[in-house]
C-alpha cells in the first residue's frame, strides 16, 4: 500500500513484496486536539534502483532507501537505508552492507546470512 501526500518514489528494477505499507506522512501528536484534527506532517520518501523490500515491511516518511538494499520482511523502517545495505528489525537496524568483501563473515555472530 503506498499512502501520499507529498511524494514517494520507486526506482527501477524493485521487488515489494505483498502487505507492505510505503508512507510519506503522519499525523499531528499535539495533546491539545484530537489526532485526526492535526495536520499532516509530511517528508517525501525515496526507493533507489534495484531495492528489494521483503513482505510486511513498513517504511515511513522521510526516509531515503539506497540502490541495491534490501530490507527484511516485517521490518519498520524508520531511518535512511545506504545503498547495498540490508536491514531488519523493528526499527530496522543495520545487518550488513552488500558491498563487503566478505559479506558471510561481516554478519555478526550467531547470525546467518539472507534477509
Amino acid at each position: 500500500m503506498f499512502d501520499a501526500s507529498e511524494s514517494i518514489e520507486v526506482g527501477r528494477n524493485c521487488l515489494i513484496g505483498p502487505f507492505c505499507y510505503i508512507t510519506d506522512h503522519d499525523h499531528g501528536t499535539k495533546v491539545c486536539g484530537l489526532i485526526a484534527k492535526q495536520p499532516l506532517s509530511s517528508s517525501p520518501v525515496r526507493i533507489g534502483n534495484n531495492v528489494w523490500i521483503g513482505a510486511g515491511a513498513i517504511i515511513l516518511k522521510g526516509v531515503t532507501i539506497g540502490n541495491d538494499a534490501i530490507v527484511g520482511a516485517g521490518a519498520i523502517v524508520t531511518r535512511d537505508v545506504c545503498s547495498g545495505e540490508t536491514v531488519t528489525g523493528i526499527a530496522a537496524r543495520s545487518l550488513r552492507s552488500r558491498f563487503a568483501a566478505d559479506t558471510e563473515a561481516s554478519a555478526q555472530p550467531g547470525e546467518q546470512g539472507g534477509a
